[in-house]
């Protein structure tokens, strides 16, 4: 698949002109094979064996035109003697040498644009084994669910950063030079191990307990394909107990209670792109860094449910507390630029309400899903933020209680289908998604991405049972609004008039789509 997908620009930009795109090109192309084998075997009406066995290799591509922090240094040079081009840190300047490690000599051709490159292939093996046992504990109803799972995973990552310009379009047009210590040659090795036990007791007709554990161990093994700087190994392993009890009150109404806890391992791309002093343009660069710990989730959660015949609810309230969470921190002069960092503990704390049903003798179908959420950071730190228009000394003060950035505190989908005749089915969704903190603006200090809805439908003919002619249409009342916030450096492209450092990344406009599909073979 190839894909383009230009990112974030700058506010004032598209408030000039909607479709306007900062730097470009932005193409990415992905190429996947996977297989997956499953097995069982039963022993009986009460014992079960089941396994899988699944291979994925995949390959990414990406082609990125951005802009650049490298320009003609300041230093005053002998007469006659060309200037050198430096990459510009804050009040720091460093010459740039090229693959050969000889200076770059400043020219228009190398300057205003950088062209990144990465190639990445990953290759995954997994296998699983679950025995499924149901039987009598204590004289009560049993079932017992003892299993493991491995997977290996080898990736191999490259990128580049060739020197450019921006033409009068913003495209990146290669200069023909590569700066030397751009290039990265990264192989992986991710290994994990799980072993779990679960069991599900039926304490009396109608109350069951389930209780569970299930221990992960992950290694990481990171080797550097042009020196040593990126090599390293990393190590992380937990038991992650779990317990819910789920009581039936009625044929029409069930209430439940459970804790849980989990772990997540910090990802290659997160144990090498650590560092605030050297933050990445992901995933375009890494570096050496120091490791990050791994993030613990400890959820509780209750709720019920109900069959009302006509409509089915689902309500559930739950907290979830997150040690050492890892958040991509933006850092450096570039908007996409960043780095990631454990922040401490983070909390996500919301309501869910699922509602659906149908009426008209089953001609007309209905949901509505709304969730409130509130995710915050639970303790104080200060963070890099470079072109935050409030930081001191690059950086922001974040206190507990601040939101997450990127996260909305209300979400809403209702949709509903009608089917006006045996032929024609009409459906019609509205998505709505409240303000959210733009990223960088973890002390949320700035105003939020404003919250936006979005009205899709569609319209499908049967014109027989194997082809349906269809219309849709997304985006219907062409809501403008943005997905994504981030700060960086317009000014730098577009000149002093664009001094405003917010970027937006704007969602796509109305849509309309008409075609046929066609099914072999007649639906079962």
């Amino acid at each position: 698949a190839d894909l383009i997908g230009n990112g974030a620009s700058p506010e004032a930009l598209l408030a000039l002109r909607r479709a306007a795109i900062f730097t470009r090109p932005d193409r990415t192309r992905h190429q996947l094979a996977q297989w997956n084998l499953a097995l069982e075997r039963d022993f009986g009406p009460k014992a079960s064996l089941r396994g899988n066995l699944y291979w994925r290799d995949g390959r990414i591509a990406t082609y990125n035109g951005d802009d650049s922090d490298y320009e003609a240094c300041d230093d005053d040079f002998p007469p006659g003697e060309p200037a050198l081009l430096c990459l510009e840190d804050g009040d720091e300047a460093e010459v740039v040498h090229d693959r050969g490690g000889r200076p770059v000599i400043a020219r228009e051709a190398l300057e205003g644009a950088t062209i990144n490159r990465t190639r990445t292939a990953q290759s995954n093996l997994g296998f699983g084994l679950e025995m499924r046992r149901q039987g009598a504990a204590f004289g009560r109803g049993n079932a017992l669910n003892l299993g493991f799972a491995l997977t290996s995973a080898r990736i191999r990552f490259a990128s580049s950063t060739e020197l450019g310009a921006l033409d009068e379009t913003r495209q990146a047009i290669p200069g023909d030079v590569f700066v030397g210590d751009a290039f990265i040659e990264l192989n992986a090795r991710l290994e994990t191990q799980s072993l779990y036990i679960a069991d599900v007791l039926e304490l009396t007709p109608n109350l069951r307990l389930a209780a569970a554990a299930r221990y992960n161990r992950a290694s990481v093994k990171l080797r550097d394909a042009l020196g040593t700087r990126l090599s390293g190994d990393h190590r992380f392993r937990r038991v992650n107990p779990s317990l819910r009890l789920d009581y039936a009150h009625s044929p029409r109404l069930a209430l439940y209670a459970g804790y849980g806890e989990s772990n997540r391992a910090p990802s290659p791309v997160e144990l090498t792109c650590a560092d605030e002093d050297a933050p990445c343009r992901l995933p375009n660069a890494f570096v050496a860094d120091p490791p990050l710990k791994q993030v613990a989730v400890r959820t509780w959660e209750m709720g019920a449910s109900g069959d009302g015949g006509a409509m089915r609810w689902r309500l559930a309230a739950f907290r979830a507390r997150n040690q050492d969470d890892i958040l991509f921190v933006s850092a450096g002069s570039l908007a996409s630029e960043g780095y990631f960092d454990n922040v401490g503990a983070t909390e996500r704390r919301g309501v869910e309400l699922s509602l659906n049903g149908e009426a008209a003798a089953g001609r007309l179908r209905w949901f509505v899903h709304c969730t409130k959420l509130s995710a915050t950071f639970e303790e104080a730190f200060a963070v890099a933020s470079v072109n935050h228009p409030n930081a001191a000394d690059g950086e922001i003060a974040v206190r507990p209680g601040d939101r997450l950035p990127l996260v909305p505190e209300r979400l809403l989908k209702a949709g509903l289908e009608f089917r006006a005749t045996a032929r024609l089915e009409v459906a019609v969704d509205v998505f709505y998604a409240a303000s959210s903190h733009l990223r960088g603006d973890e002390a949320n200090l700035t105003p939020a991405i404003p919250g936006h809805r979005v009205v899709n439908a569609r319209v499908d003919y049967a014109i027989s049972p194997a082809t349906t002619l269809f219309a849709s249409v997304d985006n219907a009342l062409d809501e403008e609004y943005a997905t994504f916030g981030v700060f960086g450096e317009a000014d730098e492209v577009l000149g002093e008039d664009f001094g405003d450092p917010r970027f937006l990344t704007p969602a796509a406009p109305l849509g309309i789509w008409v075609g046929l599909e066609v099914r072999r073979g007649s639906p079962d």
